[in-house]
């Protein structure tokens, strides 16, 4: 899969302009993911997580999404 094939599955407005690696990680790939409107531009950052460290992606996210929502 492609940084952009990822990208364009988030729920951001517009249509991703650029993709770049940030650097070298130890672990994960991490992006800088460009969208554009014509009126906006939003940057997000992407992670691809290692899934030989990580053997469990699916929890990690479960995990993020009760820390965001204040569910500890």
């Amino acid at each position: 899969m492609t940084p952009t094939f990822i990208a364009e599955r988030f729920d951001v407005a517009g249509q991703p302009a650029s993709i770049r690696p940030t650097g070298s990680g130890n672990v994960n790939d991490t992006y800088i993911a460009v969208f554009r409107t014509h009126f906006t531009e939003e940057r997000i950052i992407i992670q691809r997580v290692n899934a030989h460290v990580f053997t469990n992606p699916g929890r990690i996210i479960a995990k993020m999404r009760r820390a965001n929502s204040g569910g500890g």
